[in-house]
């Protein structure tokens, strides 16, 4: 008798405990169902893309060490940092050499295709930053999941395009550096 009893205390207990997951709001931590953040229907500085518009900024170290966050001033006779009118990267699908890239100087583009390793099948080659140091372009590309809730766990070879527009000249070097699987690597490096 006792039994029974302690089954259907138990059953009942499980089943609340179960559903109580289904009712907390996901968005907040906790799940306690309140919402504490502000929405807003503000434009935001930063698209959800990731990409940036307008001024560039680069951080320059400064005599005690620290950073500041101004913009730099460089020569005018080589590309520059204000000189860089965009940059996209378009996934183009699979590929098997990966780990590489190769540059082609087609005015006013710099073009970078290449072959990049994501650890799933869900996750896809993304423009990770362009910045420029002197007369030096760097390009780095990494993997970002999108979409699915399943997704194949396996190693994965994505090829890419990656376009650099400039309103000027362009830049002397490109770097290529592929950000993969917890490790940062120069994988093309090409002069003009």
């Amino acid at each position: 008798m006792k039994r029974r009893t302690f089954l259907r205390t138990a059953t009942a207990t499980l089943g609340v405990g179960s559903i109580a997951g289904c009712l907390a709001n996901e968005d907040a931590p906790g799940g306690d169902g309140t919402n504490t953040g502000t929405e807003t229907d503000e434009p935001t500085d930063t698209p959800a893309d990731g990409t940036t518009t307008g001024e560039q900024t680069t951080s320059e170290p400064t005599t005690d060490g620290s950073s500041t966050d101004e913009p730099t001033d460089t020569p005018t006779s080589t590309a520059d940092a204000e000189s860089i009118a965009s940059s996209t990267l378009e996934a183009t699908g699979d590929c098997s050499e990966t780990g590489t890239a190769s540059v082609a100087f087609e005015s006013p583009d710099v073009v970078v295709t290449g072959c990049i390793q994501g650890p799933n099948g869900c996750h896809q080659p993304v423009l990770g930053d362009v910045t420029m140091d002197g007369d030096t372009l760097t390009v780095v590309v990494t993997t970002e999941e999108q979409g699915g809730d399943v997704c194949t766990q396996a190693l994965v070879q994505r090829s890419y395009e990656a376009t650099v527009s400039f309103e000027g000249e362009l830049p002397a070097t490109v770097s290529v550096v592929h950000e993969s699987m917890g490790e940062r690597t120069t994988v093309a490096t090409a002069d003009r």
